[in-house]
């Protein structure tokens, strides 16, 4: 699914599957997101590395609840250019991609991410979450027994300065 240029969607909830064999299973390309609710699967099979679950390329999306799948085989959520405010996993929320689960690109927004719940997890075969250089971020919350390599998160933040 792409959403172009300049397009504005209130709320969008998914509730079953959206997946994309070749490219991002969303794609933004310039579209402001209000809410995004995710309860389904959103699948990226695209193999390559620019690709995501969910792929914000400029633009916003305000709010994202996620208590279903988000997969990529590269990435599970990606931030290209653009930003997002408030990124909630509840309990069974899951986001996982081959290099990382979340990855923020260089001197991008990561609002406030909260993960909670003892079946939430966030995964990559190399970071849970990966901020690059200048990345700014509001808050992160790890609760209720939800799992990321958060300790690695912090250590990367620490370096990367």
């Amino acid at each position: 699914m792409n959403i172009s240029k300049n397009a504005a969607i209130e709320s969008f909830t998914n509730t079953d599957t959206i997946e994309s064999k070749s490219c991002s299973g969303i794609f933004t390309a310039g579209a402001n997101i209000k809410t995004l609710i995710n309860k389904g699967n959103i699948i990226s099979e695209g193999d390559n590395n620019l690709h995501a679950g969910v792929k914000l390329n400029e633009g916003t999306i305000e709010s994202i609840i996620n208590t279903g799948t988000i997969r990529g085989n590269n990435f599970g959520f990606a931030v290209s250019i653009g930003k997002f405010g408030k990124f909630s996993m509840q309990d069974g929320a899951i986001v996982i991609g081959k290099y990382s689960g979340i990855i923020v690109g260089n001197n991008q927004t990561l609002g406030e991410l909260e993960i909670s719940g003892a079946n939430t997890r966030i995964s990559g075969d190399d970071y849970g979450i990966w901020l690059n250089r200048g990345t700014k971020t509001e808050k992160v919350t790890v609760k209720d027994g939800a799992r990321s390599k958060v300790a690695l998160l912090v250590f990367l933040i620490i370096v990367e300065r």
